[in-house]
């Protein structure tokens, strides 16, 4: 049997950039409320649900899905670059539903040495899109395949508009 987990409508209104206090002007209810609901203090109705998810523009099925099993490509150094991953690690790994589209979602595990020794056992999680670089990436750390399709982690940036 399923047991819903009430941290799954703050997943869910994170991963579409809504705060406590959107989410209650949407609702008209308070902030309180939404606090409650989303930490399991307050029961979620079945109308509650509905239009949670409404104000979200979403489908009601998305406070339902379980952990998605993501493929592991490889493993990131303490240089930031990426190689391939060892034939005795593990190839797949959950993970919570971060997007819409969980069959573009993959997994690189961070190499635990130097600077990142305490990395161990954390996982970076990417969507691979081909739509150029989102708005939301600039800044934020990201996979970047390079013209040589070399790869590393890294944080684009803007210099001068380019």
């Amino acid at each position: 049997m399923y047991r819903f987990d009430p941290g799954t409508l703050r997943q869910l209104r994170k991963r579409h950039g809504k705060t406590m206090t959107d989410m209650a002007q949407l609702l008209s209810v308070s902030s309180a409320q939404i606090h409650r609901l989303e930490n399991g203090h307050r029961r979620l109705t079945v109308d509650m649900a509905m239009r949670y998810c409404t104000a979200l523009g979403t489908d009601i099925t998305q406070l339902f899905q379980r952990n998605a099993e993501v493929p592991i490509i490889g493993i990131v150094d303490a240089k930031h670059q990426v190689h391939p991953l060892p034939e005795e690690a593990p190839k797949t790994t959950l993970a919570p539903h971060l997007v819409e589209d969980m069959a573009n979602v993959a997994a690189l595990k961070w190499e635990p040495s130097g600077a990142i020794e305490w990395m161990f056992g954390h996982l970076l999680l990417f969507h691979q899109h081909d739509e150029g670089v989102p708005q939301r990436a600039w800044g934020e750390r990201c996979l970047i395949i390079r013209r040589d399709h070399t790869r590393c982690v890294g944080w684009p940036v803007k210099v001068g508009g380019v």
